[in-house]
């Protein structure tokens, strides 16, 4: 009996070994993460933040309201005036910007080099050749070795500064790497070797963090998410909540051949869109049932806006919830709709210790659960606009049940 019983208990130790070991999402230390967060821009600049709030004012507002990590750009072309010349001012903010971070707790994402500023303010670049820079064209940047050199010499500088710092999170060494100039798909391996190139120069300089890179809404590289160690995605190919769900199944589904951390980089509805907070919603818990967070893009000056008080609001509970599951340390196994039978649109993923579901859009007042295994004992019903457990109840399925659905618009649940 003593054998038996040992077996078992090493049995179970080495699966939960495997599943904590390789399922789990981990920084270059080994601390897990579920990473909540929302893209800031240049947080640093004041005048560029919501009611001009100071950088440490607006993270402090973030955290308050349960948002733990930014991805935050390097200042174009502000940043460097002159080629090989960073600016005094601009450096100085985000030493603040890491200071602060750090005593917050507060995760930062660098992107190095933004694309926007090459494709649409090339005639203020230090790097183009009218401004005393190298190359004519920005493509360039990708393929000239005199411009490397100084891109290299750029990273270097920023990384070394920086690197040290608890409040990094990742490297992104550009903002949407194929958004530098139009028919990328004529150039894509060139700005694909540039970013392995530049991945494989940060991690010379720096071991201890995660790089990831992005492409312009939408597009979606095999080879380029084989070559990061968080795979992140921007998309804004739907403006309307009832659209999000086919957008989830498809980045779902793409994302679950990859054994890496995926993470929505950028998603926004427009800022006068009457049903914004629905959207935000909407896109955090439908991506949550399958382990992959999304990052709110805001802008005080584009059409996306800056991030409001309700945006907020639906981020606190979004990140409460996932505190009450645990959600950093639950190891996502697949999707689990298959259990489940209901008039809309339903999202489950299975975890190692729960499922957790989510209802966009409730329209009846019934589910029917079939085949469940004989673990699950229980369902709780929450309230996803202000997190709350509204009930518990157990459930006694042998084959099927059929449980009440709650009267609200949309709902989230955990079976356990």
């Amino acid at each position: 009996m003593m054998k038996v019983m040992m077996i078992v208990f090493f049995t179970m130790f080495f699966i939960s070994s495997i599943i904590l070991g390789s399922n789990l999402p981990q920084e270059k230390n080994g601390r897990y993460f579920f990473p909540i967060g929302i893209n800031r821009f240049f947080i640093y600049v004041d005048e560029n933040n919501r009611d001009n709030l100071s950088p440490c004012e607006y993270m402090k507002l973030l955290k308050d309201h349960g948002i733990d990590y930014v991805r935050v750009f390097v200042a174009e072309p502000a940043f460097e005036p002159k080629l090989g010349e960073y600016d005094e001012g601009y450096l100085k903010r985000m030493d603040e910007m890491f200071e602060c971070a750090e005593k917050l707790k507060i995760k930062i994402m660098l992107a190095l080099f933004d694309h926007y500023a090459f494709r649409f303010k090339w005639n203020e670049s230090a790097y183009n050749l009218k401004n005393g820079g190298i190359v004519k064209h920005p493509i360039e940047l990708y393929t000239n070795d005199a411009s490397i050199e100084y891109e290299k010499r750029r990273i270097k500088f920023i990384v070394e500064r920086y690197k040290n710092s608890s409040a990094l999170f990742a490297w992104e060494p550009i903002n949407e790497l194929d958004g530098i100039a139009r028919f990328f798909f004529i150039w894509k391996d060139k700005a694909l070797n540039w970013f392995k190139m530049m991945r494989d120069y940060i991690r010379s300089l720096d071991e201890k963090h995660l790089i990831t890179e992005s492409l312009t809404g939408d597009n979606f590289w095999d080879d380029l998410n084989r070559e990061v160690d968080l795979i992140q995605i921007h998309t804004y190919s739907v403006m309307e909540w009832r659209q999000i769900p086919k957008v989830a199944r498809k980045y779902i589904d793409l994302t679950e051949r990859y054994d890496k951390p995926v993470v929505i980089g950028e998603f926004a509805p427009k800022k006068d869109y009457k049903e914004r907070g629905r959207f935000i919603r909407t896109f955090l818990w439908t991506f949550l049932t399958a382990k992959i967070p999304a990052w709110l893009w805001t802008h005080k000056y584009d059409p996306y806006g800056d991030a409001t008080d309700e945006d907020l609001k639906t981020y606190k509970a979004y990140s409460d919830f996932a505190k009450f599951v645990g959600m950093d340390k639950l190891a996502y196994l697949g999707k689990a709709e298959k259990f489940f039978e209901y008039d809309s649109e339903i999202f489950v993923g299975m975890f190692d210790r729960c499922m957790i579901g989510y209802i966009p859009d409730v329209k009846g007042r019934k589910i029917r659960i079939k085949n469940l295994p004989d673990r699950f004992k229980e369902i709780l019903w929450i309230d996803t606009e202000d997190f709350k457990v509204l009930y518990t109840e157990q459930l006694e399925c042998e084959n099927h049940c059929t449980v009440k659905v709650p009267e609200l618009p949309d709902l989230a649940f955990v079976v356990r």
